[in-house]
């Protein structure tokens, strides 16, 4: 590499790291995805033998199932919170009503961008 100064070799640095940073975090991700259905296969294995082959086989959807919906939970509480926090600051920087009206209109047009993928 040639050695680059001021801000060029700031970003240039900055730039390179978060390259690195990204490439582990993919990496990392692989491995995780990799170890789950490594330990969904062996589950399923085991649910088969323990309770017969067609309980066996329902056991992991309904267990698959079950993650999902925490999952969706989880994240429908984010996006509560995330929005009442988002209508506390619009009645900071508003006032009151207009930041209410501004966090509806916000809200209106994020749905409506939802509904027409």
């Amino acid at each position: 590499r040639e050695m680059r100064g001021g801000d060029n070799g700031l970003l240039a640095s900055v730039i390179a790291e978060w390259h690195t940073l990204a490439a582990k975090h993919l990496q990392e991700t692989k491995r995780a995805a990799l170890k789950d259905r490594a330990r969904a296969s062996v589950e399923l294995v085991v649910q088969k033998w323990e309770r017969g082959e067609s309980v066996g086989r329902l056991s992991p959807v309904f267990s698959s199932w079950q993650r999902q919906v925490l999952v969706s939970l989880n994240k429908r509480g984010r996006d509560r919170a995330h929005t009442s926090i988002e209508l506390a600051l619009q009645r900071g920087i508003r006032g009151g009503e207009n930041g209410v009206l501004a966090s509806v209109i916000v809200e209106w047009h994020t749905l409506a961008a939802k509904h027409l993928q």
